[in-house]
């Protein structure tokens, strides 16, 4: 199910984008040094550098991923903010960031460079511009495939035409626009995405009923296919205590070693204190007092977020395992059957009424090349003859029983958006 987007959304999202573009072009006046450009001239407030510092790393693919975290391993997803960005954010507040302000520098690549030399700095620098490359590419594919997904529009076009908006407002406002950018997408995000985590928790009947049918999901995981193992009741809902017990006792699958000294200290401390994307927030704040407190000032929404962008991950897992039983309710997506598999399937669901049932699931199944629904494939070779090739595909595609993660959220809306149509 597709959303249809009436000529009013279409406007709203034209003034958007133009209002985004005109804060790069009414920038571009300011910009007359790299110091303008790179640090926004030291000029920034606290409170507008803290909520940049937090939304330069909140894009499509923090919001994709950690609503599938959360679906797949329940609130222990919330550990990447609370154990893997917190104490780093505070250690750069306190120790790095006299550093990086005091220096003068215009950036961490810079501030290696006279803090060492040369060959340091363009370490530091084709290495992060490759990360940068892999981690930008990532999210613009989440981006685009949202987009394609929720609202039918083309992947290509809408990958082309985001990164355009991206590159004007850059180009032509440098840092501040970025910064000022990112801001209201801070809060156009945490206005998205509360009514989606309120209105689905209303309908899995409150936080209560969440747990309680998340203790099921902990019980039986293999039932929406999240995992082959079982867990205590509480695996999917407390945080530490199956961590505790050990790697073989949360769906995460690791123990409280790797996630303090694997998380919280090596990847959170490497990230969150060199970063060029997060500290160059910091450092276009106005004195050094402010450049402190900016990731202070990001740890306070930090902490809650784990609310707004894990949870409806939660939420999806528990109506999914409600639904379980019912053919027209709510399942986790299942992943997508490419269109070039799909002449095989064709073919081999034709081939599998001229064979035992088991031989013939085995011959649709290699054609598909992943995880079916016997029992849905066999309705389906029964049913072949008097199916058209369109419906031979919608009904293959739901036969497919491995989860596609990155479409937990999407479908979540999709879900309530109809259901309070519905109530409406």
């Amino acid at each position: 199910m597709q959303i249809h987007l009436a000529w009013i959304d279409y406007l709203i999202l034209a003034l958007y984008c133009a209002f985004v573009v005109g804060i790069g072009f009414s920038l571009k006046k300011y910009m007359k040094s790299s110091s303008d450009f790179l640090t926004s001239g030291r000029s920034i407030p606290t409170w507008v550098t803290g909520l940049a510092f937090i939304s330069a790393n909140l894009g499509a693919l923090e919001l994709v991923g950690m609503a599938a975290s959360g679906a797949k391993y329940g609130i222990a997803t919330a550990h990447f903010y609370w154990v893997g960005a917190i104490p780093a954010m505070i250690f750069l507040a306190v120790f790095m960031m006299p550093f990086y302000y005091g220096s003068k520098a215009r950036s961490v690549p810079e501030y290696l460079k006279m803090r060492f030399d040369e060959r340091t700095r363009a370490l530091n620098s084709v290495s992060f511009a490759v990360m940068t490359v892999f981690a930008s590419g990532i999210s613009m594919n989440a981006l685009a495939k949202l987009l394609h997904q929720l609202l039918g529009w083309n992947y290509d076009i809408s990958l082309w035409i985001c990164s355009a908006i991206v590159l004007m407002y850059v180009l032509k406002g440098g840092l501040t626009s970025a910064i000022y950018t990112e801001v209201l997408q801070f809060f156009m995000i945490v206005l998205g995405f509360a009514p989606v985590v309120y209105l689905g928790l209303k309908d899995v009947g409150g936080w209560t009923a969440l747990k309680g049918t998340l203790g099921q999901v902990a019980q039986n995981p293999a039932a929406i296919e999240l995992n082959s193992n079982t867990f205590q009741a509480d695996a999917w809902t407390s945080a530490w205590k199956p961590l505790l017990a050990g790697a073989t006792h949360n769906p995460m699958g690791v123990d409280l070693f790797a996630m303090v000294f694997g998380l919280g200290f090596v990847l959170s401390f490497g990230y969150w204190c060199t970063n060029f994307l997060v500290v160059q927030r910091a450092m276009a704040a106005k004195n050094m007092g402010a450049a402190r407190r900016t990731p202070l000032v990001a740890a306070v929404p930090k902490m809650i977020f784990p609310v707004l962008v894990i949870l409806p991950g939660m939420i999806a897992a528990a109506l999914a395992f409600t639904n379980k039983d019912n053919p027209n309710g709510y399942r986790l997506p299942p992943k997508l059957v490419a269109e070039s598999a799909y002449v095989q399937a064709i073919s081999a669901v034709k081939e599998a009424a001229t064979l035992d049932e088991q031989a013939g699931f085995n011959k649709v199944s290699a054609a598909i090349g992943m995880k079916l629904n016997p029992k849905k494939v066999a309705d389906l070779v029964k049913a072949a003859p008097a199916l058209k090739e369109a419906d031979l595909k919608d009904k293959l595609q739901d036969a497919v029983v491995e989860n596609d993660y990155d479409g937990v959220i999407l479908s979540l809306v999709k879900t309530i958006t109809t259901a309070s149509s519905f109530r409406s």
